[in-house]
């Protein structure tokens, strides 16, 4: 089997200029297709690398903060047949000091499709590059003095 028909690529990312991605293994996952994989060793490398624990990870550093999207999946349960993802969408923004860089806030959020979770990634990357994003305490228009 192809797996080029198991998975297919979303369109829409945005990704505002500064930010890198590592990894981005966002499908859309044909679900009867992947039910049909008989083969130990296909369902294998099908789940490890589409459906792993980050098939998503984005980093943006600046003169003070280093910001991080991670977007990890997994199957809610273990039967095959009711075959239901999870999309956690992480955000991570931490300090750059000399010494020790420092975590001042946590965002996590949850769906169930990958279109809905690159959205989410999405707009957590813009809320932090457009300085959108409220954090307690700290300055965000540092990002780009």
């Amino acid at each position: 089997m192809d797996n080029r028909t198991l998975f297919k690529p979303f369109e829409n990312l945005y990704v505002p200029s500064g930010w890198s991605i590592d990894k981005n293994h966002v499908f859309d996952i044909n679900k009867q297709d992947f039910l049909s994989l008989k083969n130990e060793n296909e369902r294998f490398w099908a789940e490890d690398f589409f459906i792993s624990s980050s098939i998503f990870y984005a980093k943006q550093e600046t003169t003070y903060f280093t910001a991080v999207v991670d977007i990890g999946c997994k199957l809610e349960n273990d039967d095959m047949d009711a075959f239901n993802l999870k999309y956690d969408v992480n955000f991570w923004l931490y300090t750059n000091r000399k010494r020790k860089n420092m975590l001042i806030l946590s965002l996590e959020e949850y769906c169930t499709k990958g279109e809905k979770a690159l959205k989410i990634a999405s707009d957590m990357m813009k809320n932090f590059s457009h300085g959108t994003l409220d954090v307690e305490g700290y300055n965000l228009e540092d990002v780009y003095p």
